[in-house]
């Protein structure tokens, strides 16, 4: 089978998806705005790039919408697969391809639609357009039924954990070492710096827990927008010597980093 998926090339759930097909043999194609992929059996095509302002989001949308339909025509696939609902399943909804498969990841169908009347109406559009749709949580499901949509398109498709990898028993005392976490209790944070992910929440907590245990040390892992002003807050709030701001960690070093901290905290604002 030849699929073609519209995605966030950076992102690790799309590499996974695309991975899983590619290793099963099927012919594989992916459509994006970031050329940050690269793997064996994956053909990427980079989208261009255009400016980004209040007047030109209309004209933005149906010239990227035109260059996926040049893309699909050319890549000829069996079925086309966009992960988030806007931007992506629009771009597939409005590409007219069928079968289009749209995923939704949580903030698209959880947050976007509250924030205004028109994309709640791109969102329902979109959703409507598929074909059949995947949702990774119980709550997006109940959220696109309340669009309207019929349930009878949706699927359920839950993330698993690998134990093999996330387990306890890669507790690294090399990692803590040279992070400079021996003799303290850690606490790590692995969302991206963000708005929806609320990390400063994360940070303005430290405090008091310094007040319980003095000894404590917090990692800050992920980047994003706000990772300037993170910084600063933790300076503000007198911990900044306690938090290791660490970065965008790559991902086979992810169960290392989770297994040498001991306690694991999210403050998003919103999940599937």
């Amino acid at each position: 089978m030849k699929i073609c998926y519209l995605a966030d090339a950076e992102s690790i759930h799309t590499k996974r998806w695309i991975r899983y097909f590619a290793n099963q043999g099927h012919e594989v194609h992916l459509i994006s705005k970031k050329p940050g992929c690269s793997i064996q059996g994956v053909q990427l095509h980079l989208l261009k790039r255009l400016p980004e302002s209040a007047a030109s989001v209309a004209i933005n949308l149906l010239a990227t919408v035109i260059q996926i339909r040049k893309m699909l025509n050319k890549i000829s696939p069996d079925i086309i697969h966009s992960h988030y609902i806007l931007d992506y399943g629009l771009y597939g909804s409005l590409a007219g391809f069928h079968p289009f498969v749209a995923s939704a990841w949580g903030t698209d169908v959880l947050v976007v639609p509250n924030q205004s009347k028109i994309l709640r109406a791109l969102t329902k559009y979109a959703l409507e357009c598929a074909n059949m749709i995947t949702c990774d949580g119980e709550n997006s499901r109940s959220a696109i039924i309340d669009l309207g949509i019929d349930k009878e398109k949706l699927r359920l498709i839950s993330h698993g954990i690998d134990t093999s990898k996330f387990h306890p028993g890669r507790r690294d005392e090399a990692l803590r070492e040279e992070l400079g976490l021996s003799g303290h209790s850690t606490v790590i944070s692995m969302r991206s710096l963000n708005q929806i992910y609320d990390v400063a929440s994360f940070i303005k907590a430290m405090p008091l827990i310094l007040k319980e245990i003095p000894d404590a040390k917090f990692i800050v892992a992920g980047d994003g927008a706000e990772k300037e002003a993170l910084m600063r807050l933790a300076k503000d709030e007198g911990i900044l010597g306690q938090v290791i701001f660490a970065g965008s960690i790559p991902h086979e070093r992810i169960p290392d980093y989770l297994a040498s901290s001991d306690v694991y905290v999210s403050t998003s604002l919103s999940d599937g």
